[in-house]
């Protein structure tokens, strides 16, 4: 088998929908721990299970990367991020907000620009993957007015309705 971005991952139609299946075993997953441990504990449910895949992604990206990259468990910490800002309220308009969500954007700008483990072949995720995470979830947990209305809103919509059919597609 060649790696992820080895001239042979082109004929393999299916390998580029992994993070599909994984997707999916996470909200299986989910849907029974939310079951087993009651809807008022999400947000302690996420936290540890951000930990603890953080955790194990960590480890097993020192000793099995495709493992790291391939697997739910050490990738369920990203999704799980996802279901912990779903379940924090609308807040209410913040001061910082403005400052909060230019740092988050030139996080994940100079993540895109700077990051060499992304387009090198290098195993993932890395701390770049940290960083893109965590700045998206800030920008989605504390919403503001330049990113909600107006031609950034709407350029990054378009961005968002395209992404993931274009990383389906584009090898």
């Amino acid at each position: 088998q060649s790696g992820y971005f080895m001239p042979a991952a082109k004929t393999k139609l299916l390998l580029h929908t992994w993070s599909l299946g994984v997707e999916a075993q996470f909200y299986l997953f989910w849907a029974l721990v939310l079951l087993a441990f009651g809807l008022r504990r999400t947000r302690t449910i996420a936290l540890a299970t951000i930990a603890v895949s953080g955790l194990l992604c960590f480890i097993f990206f020192q000793i099995r990367p495709d493992a790291s990259f391939y697997l739910m468990p050490m990738r369920a910490w990203q999704l799980a991020l996802g279901a912990l800002v779903a379940t924090l309220a609308t807040p209410r308009p913040h001061r910082f907000d403005g400052v909060v969500a230019r740092a988050a954007l030139a996080a994940l700008s100079g993540g895109a620009i700077f990051s060499p483990g992304t387009w090198n072949g290098a195993p993932q995720p890395k701390l770049d993957a940290v960083i893109a995470c965590s700045a998206t979830a800030l920008l989605i947990a504390r919403p503001v007015l330049f990113l909600n209305a107006g031609p950034v809103a709407n350029a990054l919509a378009r961005c968002g309705d395209i992404s993931y059919p274009l990383y389906l597609v584009h090898w």
